[in-house]
């Protein structure tokens, strides 16, 4: 899921106001990290390039309401996963010893919780796949299942190893100071989540039946009361034109209307021959 970017190690300045404690992360451990921090890393990359992340929010094409929160960038916070990284990555199919902080920490079992999703993300492409295909790639879902519990453990680990790294920082530090560092990672956790790595499939959600058979309804009552102006007669009563407008929809889905349908109608709303043809069809049944 993309490659390790070009990024100068001079930009990497990990804040040293934090303390630091030695966490022994085994093979298993490092690889499952180092699959989701590699992707969050090349989805960092490919947006500071082109602006935009293959596996982001489709923000432009469902737009979020207004006041819907999707994060804050961090500058400090992203040094410290591009610091989690630079120290990975020598040992990623080893492991080893680390020597690491509580919002690393937080940063690798978010690297963790990307692997699964990235896994989750790929078996769900090749689907209608053959099982020996599935097999092959290891995308079987005993695969993927195996795979949430080895994550379930190494979680509970970092989580242990999280409460350590705390208990150090208080040492050398405010618990006001780990609140207010606290708050910054969160909101740029979740920016994260949002603009580098949202694997959820894009559904368009459509205007819903009812709604749109209601607006097809409106529109042809507003060209009738249109075509009925332009004869000089007077409109009726709306409740009744819209109950001749369904009789006309439901006509036309039967096959009745000898000349164009509704959705020619819709098509040609400002037609004088289209609304005369309407016309004909509502004025016998409105009197």
């Amino acid at each position: 899921m993309g490659v390790w970017p070009n990024i100068p190690r001079e930009t990497v300045h990990l804040p040293t106001n934090t303390a630091l404690i030695s966490v022994q992360l085994s093979k298993s451990q490092t690889s499952l990290i180092w699959t989701g921090l590699n992707h969050v890393l090349s989805s960092y990359a490919t947006r500071q390039s082109t602006g935009e992340s293959r596996t982001s929010y489709p923000f432009r094409i469902q737009p979020l309401p207004c006041n819907f929160n999707t994060g804050t960038f961090s500058s400090p916070m992203m040094n410290r996963t591009l610091g989690l990284c630079t120290k990975i990555r020598p040992k990623r199919s080893t492991g080893g010893m680390f020597r690491l902080d509580s919002f690393e920490l937080r940063g690798a079992a978010f690297a963790a919780r990307v692997t699964l999703k990235i896994r989750r993300f790929e078996a769900n492409k090749i689907r209608s796949s053959s099982p020996q295909i599935r097999n092959r790639q290891g995308l079987n879902p005993n695969a993927v299942k195996k795979l949430a519990l080895r994550l379930k453990r190494c979680l509970r680990f970092l989580e242990r190893e999280m409460k350590r790294a705390a208990r150090q920082f208080f040492k050398d530090s405010t618990i006001r100071e780990f609140k207010a560092l606290s708050t910054e990672w969160r909101a740029h956790l979740r920016w994260m989540k949002y603009h580098l790595a949202y694997f959820k499939p894009f559904r368009p959600v459509g205007p819903g039946i009812r709604r749109m058979q209601r607006k097809r309804i409106d529109l042809l009552v507003a060209m009738a009361k249109k075509a009925i102006e332009a004869e000089k007669r007077q409109i009726p009563n709306d409740k009744l034109v819209r109950g001749v407008i369904r009789r006309f929809i439901r006509d036309c889905h039967r096959g009745r209307v000898v000349d164009h349908n509704f959705l020619y109608m819709l098509k040609n709303q400002q037609s004088p021959m289209a609304q005369a043809e309407l016309l004909e069809y509502v004025a016998p049944r409105l009197g």
